[in-house]
C-alpha cells in the first residue's frame, strides 16, 4: 500500500550514521531524513542491498530508520550513506523546499 508523509517534503533528504562501523557481522543503523513515501523507502532499501558486503537491509518509512546487516567482509559506512543519497529524486527541488520550510517555520514564531 502506498503511503505518503507530506510534511517531509520540506526536510532536506540525507542519511546520517547512527550506529555501527560497518565491521563484519555488525549491524549498521542509519537515520534517513526526508524519507517521503513508501516507494522512496523501497528505493533506499534496494540501493542499500546493492552495496557490496551487505546481507540485508530494512527501511522503516514511519521512523526513517534503515537497519543494515553487514556481511563477513564488512563495508565502509560512507558507502551506505552514498547509496542512500543516490536515491534522492529531484534533489535540487527537495533542497529548495527544505529551505522554504525552514524559512516559513522561522516566520511563524
Amino acid at each position: 500500500m502506498f503511503r505518503l508523509i507530506p510534511h517531509r517534503l520540506f526536510v532536506a533528504p540525507r542519511a546520517v550514521l547512527v550506529e555501527g562501523r560497518g565491521a563484519p557481522g555488525e549491524p549498521v543503523v542509519l537515520k534517513v531524513e526526508g524519507l517521503l513515501c513508501s516507494l522512496c523507502a523501497a528505493r533506499v532499501q534496494r540501493a542499500l542491498e546493492e552495496v557490496a558486503g551487505i546481507r540485508r537491509a530494512a527501511v522503516d518509512l514511519e521512523t526513517g530508520v534503515a537497519q543494515v546487516e553487514v556481511g563477513p567482509d564488512g563495508v565502509p559506512p560512507a558507502s551506505l550513506v552514498r547509496a542512500v543519497d543516490s536515491t534522492v529524486v529531484l534533489r535540487p527541488l527537495r533542497h529548495l523546499l527544505a529551505v522554504v520550510g525552514r524559512w516559513a517555520a522561522r516566520d511563524s514564531h
